[in-house]
């Protein structure tokens, strides 16, 4: 056997072995329904008072009338990048802009990064808007 051929069949059984670990790590595994109930996206508005970027996540503080006092997202996650972007435009053109935010009205998706069940969920999606009734110029 050759060098070649050896190296080409290594190659091929590190595929497959590969093939079969990212088969059996991707399929859904099933939950009894009472187990963890689904969760529900919801809205709130938000008057940004912090922002703030820790090792496991970012964080947004609003003031009192929000659904939650945080909201945050895990730090890697995706979208958590542009989350952080558009908090830091907002807080930088408070009051001119608004903060609507979504998030997933559960208890269970926010503490593995840090996020405490009692104040806080884990965002979904942000819109940053023009206050109504604010300049234009």
């Amino acid at each position: 056997m050759s060098k070649r051929s050896v190296w080409v069949a290594g190659l091929l059984l590190a595929v497959v072995i590969t093939g079969f670990f990212v088969y059996g790590t991707s399929r859904t595994t099933t939950h009894p329904a009472a187990a963890h109930p689904p969760a529900r996206e919801a809205e709130s508005m938000c008057v940004p008072v912090s922002v703030a970027v820790f090792n496991d996540r970012i964080h947004v503080e609003c003031l009192n009338g929000a659904a939650f006092r945080f909201f945050a997202a895990p730090v890697g996650a995706l979208n958590t990048s542009e989350f952080l972007t558009a908090l830091s435009t907002a807080m930088s053109s408070i009051p001119i802009m608004e903060v609507q935010i979504g998030y997933y009205d559960d208890t269970t998706s926010g503490p593995p990064f840090g996020c405490a069940v009692s104040d806080c969920r884990k965002i979904s999606y942000i819109i940053v808007g023009l206050k109504e009734g604010a300049p234009m110029n």
